[in-house]
């Protein structure tokens, strides 16, 4: 309701900004950019797209990733990007992890999901700022320790496990790091670097076209901030606009289009079997997270065919097992 009140003030305005123009040059040369602005966008999309990747890398990968823990399977006292709960993610069925990689001072991935550290003296490291020399060697209040991001490489190697490496905001020394990391070590085929943010997601592949790259999106992606409305009351109409324009450039493929990218990560809220069908034929894989019971698991697995991160991959388990113990039932009964 408010995006179509919004776009009916617009042609207004813009109308109103055309009686005008008849009078004032001014107006005139701000009417032409206007109506001059979609043909530039165009033109700018074309140039700066990024193609898709169709190689035998990403054939390697997409198709060997079904369930998958984000951050590991964290459930009790293990906590997210651990190797605990990396160890539980393996044993309880999972093929993938999704794991948050940051980048120290002296230029070390790490894997950890938040900007600062504070150890268990209540001191605080901000990792960007800190040198791993010191940083691996401050216990934490929450995990014990950051694992650096070779370790988390040599554990994935040791358990044949895919991963998606998830960056936060805009860092080009981060993505010119994990790029080269990926070409001296011969990863792409085993890793997707992914985000929320499109220009992280477009330089990665701009930086390294053999890089697989993941855009998570989400509809409340503006007007939400950990489940709570983003600005006040005179601002939320601008978020709720911007949810709605991101919504519309997702849905169409427009924008992971743009960016090249080779998997969407979407909410189990989100997903829909049209928007599955609409990014095949774009070759980009759906990857589902947030599912929270059987049902929807079963509903993303079976009917759509589609890859699923949790934060309890136990709940796959019971799954699968749920599924097996029907089909036996069925066969008993034939």
């Amino acid at each position: 309701m408010i995006s179509t009140l919004l776009w009916f003030v617009f042609i207004i305005l813009l109308a109103l900004l055309a009686t005008l123009a008849i009078k004032f040059i001014t107006l005139r040369v701000i009417l032409a950019i206007i109506l001059y602005l979609p043909i530039s966008l165009s033109i700018v999309y074309c140039l700066l797209r990024q193609p898709p990747i169709r190689g035998s890398a990403k054939v390697a990968f997409t198709g060997n990733i079904t369930i998958g823990g984000d951050g590991g399977s964290h459930w009790g006292d293990t906590l997210r990007n651990t190797i605990e709960a990396f160890n539980k993610s393996k044993k309880e069925g999972g093929d993938f992890i999704q794991m948050d990689v940051q980048i120290t001072l002296d230029s070390i991935g790490v894997v950890y999901a938040n900007g600062t550290a504070v150890s268990i003296a209540n001191e605080s490291f901000t990792i960007a700022e800190t040198n791993w020399a010191d940083l691996k060697r401050v216990r934490l209040m929450e995990s014990g320790k950051i694992m650096s991001l070779e370790e988390a490489l040599q554990w994935a190697e040791d358990n044949e496990m895919r991963m998606l490496w998830r960056l936060g905001s805009f860092n080009t020394n981060l993505i010119k790091v994990l790029s080269k990391k990926l070409a001296d070590s011969n990863l792409h085929s085993r890793v997707a670097i992914t985000s929320s943010n499109p220009l992280v997601v477009w330089f990665v592949r701009f930086n390294d076209p053999a890089a697989l790259t993941g855009f998570s999106w989400g509809s409340n992606h503006f007007s939400l901030t950990n489940g709570f409305p983003t600005g006040g009351i005179a601002t939320q109409w601008f978020f709720n606009f911007a949810d709605a324009v991101y919504h519309w450039g997702t849905r169409s493929m427009l924008l992971p289009g743009f960016m090249g990218v080779d998997l969407l990560l979407t909410s189990c809220s989100d997903v829909d079997e049209q928007l599955v069908a609409d990014a095949a034929t774009e070759s980009i894989q759906v990857v589902v997270s947030g599912c929270t019971n059987r049902r929807q698991l079963a509903y993303m697995r079976a009917q759509l065919s589609a890859p699923v991160l949790l934060d309890d991959v136990r709940l796959a388990t019971m799954m699968l097992s749920l599924i097996q113990y029907s089909v036996e039932s069925l066969l008993c009964l034939t």
